[in-house]
Order: C-alpha cells, then sequence, then structure tokens
C-alpha cells in the first residue's frame, strides 16, 4: 500500500491539495475583509489609471503624476500585503497541512520500499480497518482513505 502511494502520490495528492486551495480560495475570497481589500485594490487601480490618462494628454504634470502614482502604489503594497497575509493564514488549515505533509513524507527516499517501514506507517496511517477477510481501509492523516484487496495468496487460496 505504502509503495503504491510513494509510486502516485504526486498524481493523487497534489490535485486533491489543489482542489483544497481552490475550495479554501473561493471560501476566503468571500470573506468581507478580502473583499473589501479587494475592492480598495480595484479602486487605486482605476485612480492610477485616470492619472495616466490625465498624464498623457498633458493635463498634469510630471512632478504632480510622480508624486500621485508613488502615494498610490504605496498604499497598494500595503493593501496587497495585507490581503496576502489574510489570505496565507487561511489557506494553512489543517486539511491542506496534512496533505502537505502526506506528500512530503511519501517523496522521501527511497522510492520504492523493499521492507516494511514502520516509522513511516505510524507517521500517515491513523487506523486500519479490516471490511472483509481480504480487504483493508487505511485511514490517513488528512482523512484521505485507501482500499487494499489482499492477494490471495495471503490467505492460501
Amino acid at each position: 500500500m505504502i509503495n503504491k502511494l510513494k509510486q502516485n502520490s504526486r498524481y493523487i495528492f497534489s490535485s486533491a491539495l489543489t482542489e483544497l486551495m481552490d475550495l479554501k480560495s473561493k471560501i476566503t475570497m468571500s470573506d468581507a475583509k478580502v473583499g473589501s481589500i479587494n475592492k480598495e485594490i480595484a479602486e487605486l487601480t482605476k485612480q492610477s489609471l485616470v492619472l495616466n490618462r490625465l498624464r498623457t494628454k498633458g493635463y498634469m504634470d510630471s512632478a504632480i503624476f510622480m508624486q500621485k502614482t508613488n502615494e498610490i502604489n504605496q498604499q497598494l503594497d500595503l493593501l496587497k500585503r495585507n490581503r496576502r497575509r489574510l489570505l496565507e493564514s487561511d489557506a494553512d488549515d489543517e486539511l491542506i497541512s496534512d496533505c502537505r505533509l502526506l506528500m512530503e513524507l511519501l517523496d522521501q527516499e527511497p522510492p520504492y520500499l523493499t521492507q516494511f517501514d514502520e516509522t513511516l506507517c505510524q507517521s500517515i496511517v491513523n487506523q486500519i480497518t479490516v471490511t472483509e477477510q481480504d480487504k483493508l481501509i487505511f485511514c490517513l492523516i488528512g482523512g484521505f482513505a485507501y482500499t487494499e484487496q489482499l492477494p490471495k495468496e495471503v490467505f492460501g487460496r
């Protein structure tokens, strides 16, 4: 089971991580604080465009244009940093962290195990459930579940 996960972890968990991050991003974007910051950024961007048009048409002096543009850029930088901080703090929830940890643990050397690695197994598996005589469900960190069908040779059939 661990070898199968090691060989396919990038396919399985990277897409799951992407989906989790997208979902978290959508949830966060609806957050009032982030929405408010996005509105302020949009407004400052519009102001910057208006200044550029005024400067291009010759209605604004270069010195005044540079001063106003610098003020807007400073405000934009501050707002973008605040937005990034809010998004990053929300993005590191437990599921996403567990998924990243699972990927890191499975990506460690060696790429293929020739013997049982108890430490790795204990690190990634929360619970093993026997559902049938030849079927096991491995509950991994992060809520992931993996079903493994045991070969018939195990039972001498």
